[in-house]
């Protein structure tokens, strides 16, 4: 093997290694991105659970209801948030 094909077969390798490096990176991002996701999907399925008790004790004020679906309305902005800066990244 000759000098030029030793440099071809480093620059191989070296590209190999730099790829592998990359989709170790977005496996990390993907990890950290499903467990954000996970965790205020968590939040808005509490808030739907307390906001349904009280709409079935009939305990529920409007001040109450607005204070909860702006709590939803919050959160699932956050998810958009986490998606859209993802997006971004993977582009």
């Amino acid at each position: 093997m000759d000098i030029t094909e030793k440099s071809i077969e480093k620059i191989k390798s070296e590209e190999f290694m730099t790829h592998i490096e990359k989709m170790a990176a977005v496996g990390q991002l993907a990890a950290e991105v499903v467990h954000e996701l996970n965790t205020l999907l968590n939040t808005i399925s509490i808030i739907s659970e307390e906001l349904n008790d009280q709409l079935s004790d009939d305990r529920l004020t409007r001040d109450e209801l607005r204070e909860y679906l702006s709590d939803i309305n919050g959160e699932i902005k956050r998810c958009q948030t986490i998606i859209r800066g993802a997006l971004e990244l993977l582009k």
